[in-house]
């Protein structure tokens, strides 16, 4: 069957909702004010289209968003699209790809990431030229294997105060997206550790927290021993999981593991290096999903 492709934009939301309802996403129950949030700009993004749409007798049949957002990425401001939520019909999927390209061609000008690809995405993306960026994670264990006054500081509104103009930019982009804020503060005199964390589960019975990003890695594997088991106790965690990139060089003060990612996740970039991504503006925190 013949279909075309062209550009979503805010007023396809409703068509593109009921299409991923009855997709096989992991994430096809997240409702509809979580999917609006991807049909405006946000976090520096200033295009007018949120993805591709393909469309067969005016009938929306394929879908692949696009979440345009800028960084600043050691001192200069840097384009990122992130590519999400990639359905096709069982009857078009042999055109699967028409949805992929036209974001191809943004590889020029545009960092292109994937974080949450399955494992057939993650075949196609590494034959156009994708490189692996998250492929192991630390778990960190809530065993106190170090003593320690730590002051955790959980209320927004005193947050912001600790912070300096950097992490404040972090924490009021995200004043609104559904994560944990903390600022952590020790008698070492060192700067307040600022994290951003998520909670999320596996499965429904393996509930963890995501540490998304802290504006010290190195301080937070000193710390962790005397940290991971007050907030694992605090939200019900089993553990703290993290991109394992952030402390190979830095052991951890806790009890920890490091696991392969069953899919890693991808990025293609003349501009970015690996070392220099964090996955704080992202798709899955944006939208509140719990599963990535």
């Amino acid at each position: 069957m013949s279909a075309s492709v062209r550009r979503a934009v805010a007023t396809d939301m409703y068509a593109v909702y009921r299409l991923l309802r009855r997709s096989t996403l992991n994430n096809r129950s997240l409702p509809l004010a979580a999917r609006r949030r991807l049909f405006s700009p946000v976090w520096g993004g200033d295009q007018s289209y949120f993805g591709y749409l393909m469309e067969d007798g005016g009938e929306v049949v394929g879908f692949l968003g696009t979440l345009f957002t800028l960084r600043i990425i050691r001192g200069r401001q840097e384009p990122f699209c992130e590519i999400h939520s990639w359905y096709v019909d069982d009857i078009h999927r042999n055109n699967s790809l028409d949805l992929l390209m036209p974001v191809l061609g943004l590889r020029r000008t545009h960092t292109v990431v994937n974080y949450t690809p399955t494992e057939t995405v993650h075949q196609i993306g590494k034959k156009f030229g994708f490189e692996d960026l998250e492929t192991e994670l630390r778990l960190f264990y809530p065993l106190p294997t170090a003593t320690m006054n730590l002051r955790i500081i959980r209320r927004k509104w005193e947050i912001g105060s600790y912070l300096d103009p950097e992490n404040l930019a972090i924490f009021q982009d995200h004043l609104d997206v559904f994560c944990h804020h903390f600022v952590i503060l020790d008698r070492s005199g060192s700067a307040p550790l600022y994290l951003l964390m998520k909670s999320m589960r596996r499965k429904w019975y393996e509930p963890f927290g995501r540490l998304l990003y802290a504006s010290d890695f190195k301080r937070f594997a000193r710390l962790a021993g005397a940290l991971a088991w007050r907030l694992c106790i605090r939200f019900g965690w089993q553990c703290i999981v993290s991109d394992e990139r952030w402390f190979f060089r830095n052991e951890p003060s806790s009890f920890t593991q490091v696991v392969r990612r069953e899919v890693p996740s991808q990025f293609y970039s003349t501009k970015v290096g690996r070392d220099e991504f964090c996955p704080v503006y992202s798709q899955p925190l944006l939208q509140g999903y719990r599963l990535h």
